[in-house]
């Protein structure tokens, strides 16, 4: 890995990326879509397509509200105010591909329910997804 590749630091809106078209080859949003209103959605999606390049990959990590825990009553993240827009998984898969977001893979965002996911996808014991769409 190039060792000067955090050398940048780009401050911005992800309503307006301060980025070239097709000059990234991953975007990262963890922890980032349940803070959005679902009027943002187009414009922000449409800017993350924008500046990926066209192979490139948009990783988001955000809270299951379908979580077992949830369900059993830790649901503060459901409460919290800040949180706007908390997404199940059949509405995450729905808002991307309907952004021509493709190739979209669901997982459990930490290690143990990322790998036991994989096999045995019991999306209810994920605390967060990991979700990974291409362009």
């Amino acid at each position: 890995m190039d060792p000067n590749i955090y050398d940048t630091l780009i401050c911005g809106s992800a309503t307006k990326i301060p980025l070239q078209d097709n000059s990234v080859d991953v975007v990262v949003a963890g922890e980032f879509i349940e803070h959005i209103l679902p009027s943002d959605f187009d414009i922000i999606l449409s800017e993350v397509q924008r500046v990926l390049n066209p192979d490139g990959f948009f990783l988001i990590t955000t809270p299951n509200p379908n979580a077992y825990l949830v369900k059993m009553g830790r649901d503060q993240v459901l409460k919290d105010p800040a949180h706007v827009n908390i997404l199940s998984i059949k509405q995450l898969k729905k808002i991307l591909s309907d952004h021509s977001f493709n190739c979209i893979k669901i997982v459990g965002s930490g290690m143990a329910t990322r790998l036991f996911g994989e096999m045995f996808p019991l999306f209810g014991v994920y605390g967060s997804y990991l979700v990974v769409a291409k362009t």
